[in-house]
């Protein structure tokens, strides 16, 4: 198994190659291949820039790093196929492709103009909580799966403003 993943470096390295995520790099089925292991998280596309969905947005408040470093470490324990499979429901969490709300963004955070469908990675979202009280605050984590498994975290959404719920 060593010669195996030397073999590996070996090729990135003369390739000069790198397994962290860039626009049109990955094949999405390479992506996808990786669902048996458990996520990792990077934070290379990490959103400053757009206010509305900012880690720096004044309404991330300590109690939610608190609670997302906690989500984060429960996550990070599942493999990615039961998070996609089984997890929908009890952590309000969703990998999807973008909607159109969602591929601006991208555009932004990739500074691109375009994106093509095949540069287009899938995202995903898990919530912080969902008050009880009345309250419009309902935090989510947006992130985008890059190759092996690597949660890329991008925004975060105060009010639930991306994949808003479908009033009936």
């Amino acid at each position: 198994m060593d010669d195996f993943f030397r073999s590996i470096i070996e090729d990135i390295n003369e390739e000069e190659l790198s397994l962290k995520f860039k626009v049109g790099q990955f094949d999405p089925q390479l992506i996808k291949i990786s669902t048996d292991q458990t996520p990792f998280f990077a934070y290379d596309y990490l959103n400053f820039k757009i206010e509305e969905f900012s880690f720096h947005h004044l309404d991330f408040l300590h109690e939610d790093y608190k609670i997302y470093f906690s989500q984060v470490k429960k996550i990070s324990k599942i493999p990615l196929n039961d998070l996609i499979n089984y997890h929908k429901h009890s952590e309000h969490f969703h990998i999807s492709p973008p909607n159109s709300r969602m591929r601006e963004l991208l555009k932004e955070i990739f500074n691109k103009s375009r994106l093509r469908p095949e540069e287009t990675p899938d995202v995903g979202q898990f919530h912080l909580y969902t008050p009880n009280d009345g309250s419009n605050k309902a935090p989510r984590i947006h992130f985008f799966v890059g190759p092996l498994a690597v949660f890329y975290i991008i925004l975060y959404d105060p009010y639930h403003q991306i994949y808003p719920i479908k009033k009936v």
